[in-house]
């Protein structure tokens, strides 16, 4: 155990070393309602903010950076699976310049695949394989069209329980995208993050803060987030 320890604390220490580091701050709200025994549906509603990184801003409020809403319905297995599909669109903004220019380009998804949730020992794990076709501008004369595969796995570890509906978490995620155009191309993400959660019968409250970790064309990029979060039951 004190091995692995180290040698992520190592891989840590690398990746703050190379990595290209932006600040930014997420707000979601989710509405979750269950259909019936079989069928259920969430609507994420995400806002998220930006520093100017290409300038060295801190300030993770400076610009907007997404807007976006993703509809996902279950179906039900046995053994914790269900069947899952999303559909999605958002509005994005990526910073063109040392300026506060910002690129606006608007995408939509299409997702289906196969979603698993178990516990051991109060640790639970979420998997996901998703396919995902994937447009960028769709309603413009240049939108780009693209085809991948999306592997994740997040999983939730209790460090402190305060109360019945208090308690601090560890989250780790790790997702990686696989595009299927001309050849296998794809990148990686890594997100750690230290969350304290309110939990009631309806409703839940997150607050964070989370460093994620993406490899994509051989640039490494270092995220620092802020994160709110509110689950809603319906």
């Amino acid at each position: 155990m004190k091995k692995a320890t180290t040698l992520v604390f190592i891989a840590f220490l690398a990746n703050n070393l190379f990595a290209q580091t932006h600040f930014e701050e997420w707000n979601k709200v989710s509405l979750l309602k269950k259909i019936s025994n079989k069928f259920s549906t969430i609507l994420d509603i995400n806002f998220r903010q930006q520093s100017n990184y290409k300038v060295g801003d801190n300030n993770c409020f400076h610009l907007p950076l997404m807007r976006s809403e993703r509809l996902w319905l279950f179906y039900n297995l046995k053994n914790n699976y269900s069947i899952v599909g999303s559909l999605f669109y958002a509005n994005t903004n990526d910073i063109s310049i040392t300026k506060n220019d910002l690129l606006s380009s608007k995408e939509m998804q299409l997702n289906i695949g196969l979603f698993n949730k178990s516990t051991i020992k109060k640790i639970v794990f979420r998997s996901r394989v998703f396919f995902e076709k994937r447009q960028i501008n769709p309603i413009n004369s240049s939108n780009i069209n693209q085809f991948r595969y999306r592997l994740m796995e997040l999983v939730t570890i209790p460090i402190k329980t305060f109360s019945n509906h208090q308690s601090i978490n560890c989250i780790l995620f790790n997702e990686a995208f696989f595009k299927t155009q001309q050849s296998l191309t794809g990148f990686d993400q890594n997100r750690f993050c230290t969350s304290l959660q309110w939990h009631f019968p309806k409703v839940e409250y997150n607050i964070g803060f989370q460093k994620t970790y993406q490899n994509q064309s051989d640039n490494l990029v270092e995220k620092n987030q802020i994160i709110l979060q509110a689950f809603l039951t319906l």
